[in-house]
């Protein structure tokens, strides 16, 4: 397949004060950025530049804040500079802490509560003025002094994700040998690489010399029972592995041992393969599926480094925007599934920008979460209600930020998933098919790069359904489904159309490649048995493909690549029909 070419050059982004930490198949030197592919690879070096550069920059802030003083000691009624002090004092606050300087955060804090009784009359000026200033001179003394507070500490970092999730194979240790060798046989002609073993000893042996990408394993194998090898796994293997157990007893008892081990997936033998298989397909998708994608608005720059670094540093990808007044592109762009937001910012306030994300259809049930020096309750409350979904009062340790966000972003993906998502593949819905072509055919014209679009239809399918029945049917469809996803990109979209038919949206990818991967897809899907009872049969697909811009906008793509399916069925079905512009397809 062709790779992923690069972005629009970055002189076209009108806003210079925001930034996105780019999928791994994008080239990180379009960009400002920090490759976040792996893990945790320099996170604590830049964490720890971090904290020596805003060490650097602490005298000239404390200085600033001196500055704003000064004028306002000259002139007490200067609304403007009082709001630009409060401001001052409530950034560092939030961000000292952060960086090892704990006594900045408290007195930063006490004086920015002063300047606000100030701010809402509730005293004057000459009233506090004395308490003000003596704060500002200990402020100020803290600008020749080094971090005190000791580092925050970091949660562990994810293990990287295998790229691939056929690159490791599925490990099964099941008792009797026919029902192993059965479930083999299954696994390999669904075209998954596959290890066999007869007792726990052998897989635990295995396991360790090569982890797998999953593992099925009978609840009781002649030397040890599968809670045993899941423990024992849990002990001497450095990263989880999606297992699934099988027994044929299916008491609570026997379940309940197998979640206390770690199991992932439960069969009573002998599985339903179609569903088993759905199983293994779902837990390694699991183990690759896409970083969460983390929008962070905040104009202070030091402080949302920090926060992005912390998020990398648990496998989450990051935007960050500086000015708020960019933030409609970056979500344009980055598209986040959780906006973490400080809630007073000179531009614009935090309030103010979550009206106006909610107003954005695409947007609408996007978590929003505040980060926020704010410590008065009614300040958050009222802050929520235009909104927001949570508050997170700065300084907060890194491994609660971490908790706090995933909580918050996996839900989303969930209920996401079950609202566009097809209910029996899994893959994108008609409508969300549409919407997502329409989404990536913009993305191609602003960047000037190719896109192919292909539809495939299950050759004869109505005769599976009438022979061997609808549950049959559906076997083959979910088959289909998990081909596509195995077979495919990350970037690459795949919806069930409808029936029997499927769409794939192939981003950055000329008709040459496109042609290839569907014409792969299309010999190994014909290469499956497919059973039902004692009966196996085997059945093929058509596919028709078309390329923007030879197409101008989404609907022309999408009747061009019906035209090219149209065509692959009229000359025979089981081909790759390519649209030639003239309204008929070329092999």
């Amino acid at each position: 397949m062709v790779s992923n070419g690069s972005l629009r050059p970055a002189a076209k982004f009108p806003c210079p004060t925001w930034r996105f930490y780019v999928p791994d198949a994008w080239p990180a030197e379009i960009f400002n950025i920090n490759a976040m592919d792996v893990p945790n690879k320099g996170v604590q070096a830049r964490l720890a530049a971090l904290r020596h550069d805003y060490a650097q920059k602490l005298p000239g802030r404390l200085a600033a804040i001196a500055g704003n003083w000064q004028r306002l000691c000259n002139d007490a009624h200067d609304a403007v500079t009082l709001d630009s002090l409060i401001h001052q004092c409530h950034k560092l606050a939030g961000s000292a802490t952060t960086f090892g300087f704990p006594d900045v955060t408290a007195l930063a804090r006490d004086v920015e509560h002063l300047l606000r009784v100030v701010q809402s009359g509730e005293h004057t000026l000459i009233e506090v003025h004395d308490q003000i200033d003596i704060g500002l001179n200990a402020l100020a003394a803290q600008g020749d002094l080094q971090p005190t507070g000791k580092p925050a500490a970091h949660p562990a970092s994810a293990t990287p994700i295998p790229a691939s999730p056929c690159g490791s194979p599925i490990y099964v240790a099941v008792a009797p040998d026919d029902s192993r060798a059965t479930l083999c046989e299954q696994l390999a002609h669904h075209h998954f690489e596959v290890g066999a073993f007869a007792t726990g000893k052998e897989l635990l042996d295995a396991c360790r010399g090569e982890p797998p990408a999953a593992l099925i394993v009978d609840a009781e194998l002649p030397d040890m029972t599968a809670s045993n090898v899941l423990e024992e796994l849990r002990d001497t293997v450095t990263r989880a592995i999606p297992s699934v157990v099988v027994s044929a007893d299916g008491s609570l008892t026997t379940r309940l041992s197998a979640v206390r081990a770690g199991a992932s997936a439960f069969f009573t033998r002998p599985p339903d393969m179609p569903t088993l298989l759905d199983e293994i397909d779902a837990l390694i998708r699991q183990r690759r599926s896409d970083p969460y994608r983390i929008l962070i608005i905040d104009d202070d720059a030091d402080n949302a480094q920090y926060v992005a670094h912390t998020l990398e540093d648990s496998g989450m990808r990051t935007a960050i925007v500086t000015d708020p007044l960019c933030m409609l592109q970056a979500l344009e762009e980055f598209r986040p599934e959780l906006i973490l937001m400080d809630l007073y910012m000179p531009a614009a306030s935090g309030a103010e920008l979550v009206a106006v994300i909610r107003q954005q259809h695409n947007h609408a049930g996007t978590p929003i979460v505040y980060l926020s020096a704010e410590s008065e309750t009614f300040v958050k409350l009222s802050a929520m209600k235009h909104g927001a979904d949570d508050f997170i009062s700065k300084p907060i340790a890194p491994e609660h930020l971490v908790s706090t966000i995933l909580a918050r972003v996996q839900r989303f993906r969930q209920i996401r998933s079950l609202v566009i998502n097809d209910s029996l593949t899994g893959l994108l819905d008609h409508g969300n098919t549409r919407d997502k072509l329409a989404a990536e055919v913009a993305r191609a014209a602003r960047n000037g790069h190719p896109l192919s679009f292909a539809m495939l239809d299950i050759d004869n399918f109505k005769e599976v359904n009438d022979t061997y029945g609808h549950t049959a049917g559906d076997a083959v469809i979910r088959a289909l489904a998990r081909l596509l996803r195995r077979g495919l990109r990350r970037v690459d979209s795949v919806g069930r159309y409808g029936g029997e038919e499927f769409a794939v949206i192939l981003p950055e990818t000329d008709l040459a490649n496109a042609a290839k991967a569907l014409e792969r897809i299309r010999d190994q899907f014909a290469g499956l048995r497919h059973s039902h009872g004692h009966e196996e049969f085997s059945i093929t697909l058509s596919c028709g493909l078309a390329r923007f811009p030879d197409c101008s906008d989404a609907s022309r793509l999408n009747d061009a690549a019906d035209n090219a399916l149209y065509q692959a069925k009229a000359q025979g079905r089981n081909r790759v029909c390519v649209y030639s512009g003239s309204g008929s397809g070329s092999p």
